[in-house]
């Protein structure tokens, strides 16, 4: 028997049905929490009060992007006729080699009625399923997005000092700098104490939405410290740039692809002047470096904040 013939995934039938749905759009198929961030979030207090509130937004924002994307299948499943069920079984591992491939091509089955039954109920609204699509590439943009301004907030806040690095380079004073001018006023705003404050001063009406200024910004402030290198290695992954630059063509151009995104992301795959085209394994790829990159986040910061077990940072 074949390596194909022992996959029950590989199935005829059933990846056509995936490729069919696919084409217009996401397919419920998938773990999306496969990199559950649960066991972080449930220990924040303790570890980290400071970033408790903003790590549970951008959690919860990366599971509106999920839920937001299972609203169409939700509808068409309490609209449509009964699906077939098959009950689960916990002890897999215990059946005899067929009955478990009895059970598993059950499964098969079941998925391949659920899909051909969400592709009739979906496939006449094709335009508003992309711009669902759409919103769902926004919000994991901008779970993302939040949760970076948050941690570049109270880096500040925690160690001040880091203004002068930002200030020092040059690529991105301009982005992050406070007019001299301003000083004198705002310090007069706080009552010349501007403890804990800083981080939300600089923020200020700062737009973080450039995936450039967020890898020269966070690598600025981490530099040097033990998760940079892995930081730096997530900005550089084409599918968080692609991303970031995906959002930036809905956000300007209602998903009209033009040169310049072409230019920025070599995604030869779209067709200047034609919409923007996104498939599972686009959303999937995002929601797992935006996952990946938000930990990333929250390591980096734990590091580079004092604590009363390492005064020296």
């Amino acid at each position: 028997m074949s390596e194909k013939d022992n996959d029950p995934i590989i199935d005829e039938g059933l990846s056509n049905l995936y490729k069919l749905i696919d084409e217009y759009y996401w397919v419920v198929l998938v773990n999306n929490d496969k990199n559950s961030l649960s066991d972080i979030t449930e220990n924040l207090e303790e570890d980290c009060k400071q970033l408790q509130g903003p790590f549970i937004s951008f959690t919860t924002n990366l599971k509106a992007a999920q839920n937001l994307l299972n609203l169409p299948y939700k509808i068409a499943a309490r609209n449509g006729p009964a699906l077939p069920t098959i009950a689960p079984l916990s002890d897999l591992d215990k059946l005899n080699p067929e009955k478990l491939k009895q059970y598993r091509e059950a499964l098969i089955e079941q998925t391949k009625f659920i899909l051909a039954q969400y592709d009739k109920a979906l496939s006449d609204k094709k335009s508003e399923l992309k711009f669902l699509m759409y919103q769902a590439c926004i919000l994991i943009w901008s779970a993302l997005e939040n949760f970076c301004k948050d941690v570049f907030i109270q880096s500040l806040n925690q160690r001040p000092e880091l203004y002068t690095r930002l200030q020092n380079n040059p690529r991105i004073r301009d982005s992050l700098s406070i007019p001299q001018a301003s000083w004198q006023r705002l310090l007069e705003e706080h009552n010349y104490d501007l403890n804990e404050k800083l981080g939300y001063i600089v923020a200020n009406n700062k737009d973080f939405s450039s995936p450039k200024l967020l890898q020269e910004v966070f690598h600025c402030i981490f530099e040097g410290f033990p998760e940079d290198k892995a930081l730096i290695d997530y900005f550089k992954d084409g599918s968080l740039w692609l991303l970031g630059q995906r959002r930036n063509l809905i956000v300007h151009r209602c998903g009209i692809v033009d040169q310049e995104y072409i230019n920025k992301t070599n995604d030869n795959q779209q067709k200047i002047g034609n919409s923007l085209v996104l498939r599972t394994l686009d959303i999937e790829q995002s929601m797992g470096i935006v996952r990946q990159c938000g930990i990333g986040f929250y390591a980096n910061a734990r590091h580079c904040w004092p604590r009363p077990e390492n005064p020296k940072f």
